[in-house]
């Protein structure tokens, strides 16, 4: 039972969309604690903030494929995103030339 009991995986998917801000803390003690028990967490989040907070590796997917893992210090806010939309941040509003027309018809 011991064994079982150190294999065990927690599985969050967005557990603090519907959590103020101090239960969303008492959240991320917990997790704390158990990382320090050696339990596996995998925390899904859109939130980057709680990312860097409380990760240690992270999984980028897009489209249902795997874009890369790797340790959350080797990446930046800009350069998850940019991973994550598959295209760089200068690029999230690119320009398009519109012709100009007459607003009055």
């Amino acid at each position: 039972m011991v064994e079982i009991a150190k294999a065990l995986i927690i599985i969050m998917d967005e557990p603090t969309d519907a959590l103020t801000h101090t239960e969303t803390l008492s959240l991320f003690n917990v997790i704390t604690q158990l990382k320090q028990q050696n339990c596996a967490i995998v925390y899904i989040s859109h939130r980057l903030p709680e990312i860097f907070q409380i990760c240690d590796q992270v999984t980028i997917l897009r489209d249902g494929q795997t874009i890369t893992q790797q340790a959350i210090t080797a990446l930046t806010k800009n350069s998850m995103i940019e991973l994550m939309v598959d295209r760089p941040l200068d690029q999230q509003y690119p320009k398009i030339n519109a012709p100009q027309g007459n607003a009055r018809q």
